[in-house]
């Protein structure tokens, strides 16, 4: 499960090279990346999926339900995982990126400004929920040791 230590530390990290990258970026003569406007749209579609699918590996662990392969139950906390990382290097970007547009007087970086903003917040949503299905899906490791301590393993 990913800590809240290495979760601050990619925010951080991403968060600075986003901030230095892109004021470098604008200060060159390189065509600026145009954001599409919808950006944002897709951190969350796939945020909420993976609270969809991690539901049931929560209830499978609190007891309620015996039906899922713990296989299936290891793939959605992997995708839990990867989804955390993933949503929070591209929120660290968005914001950094959102900080070095912000102020400049050009309408375009001005509107692009307000789409890398849109689309870090919803890539931040979906590292928390990756992190709540990261969560969801473990399994205490004392419990493990010592059921197999009391079986003689």
């Amino acid at each position: 499960m990913t800590s809240a230590a290495q979760a601050a530390g990619t925010l951080i990290l991403s968060f600075l090279v986003g901030l230095v990258g892109v004021a470098a970026w604008i200060r060159t003569t390189l065509p600026l990346v145009v954001v599409p406007e919808y950006m944002w749209v897709v951190p969350l579609i796939v945020a909420l999926i993976i609270l969809v699918v991690a539901w049931p590996v929560k209830a499978m662990a609190d007891g309620k339900k015996r039906t899922m392969s713990p296989l299936r139950a290891a793939r959605i906390a992997l995708l839990s995982q990867a989804c955390t990382r993933a949503g929070l290097i591209l929120a660290g970007l968005g914001i950094g990126g959102w900080l070095a547009t912000t102020g400049s007087h050009a309408v375009f970086l001005e509107e692009q400004s307000v789409r890398i903003l849109a689309a870090g917040l919803s890539s931040l949503l979906l590292g928390g929920a990756g992190w709540l299905g990261e969560w969801w899906c473990s399994i205490d490791d004392d419990d493990d040791e010592s059921t197999a301590q009391r079986q003689g393993a």
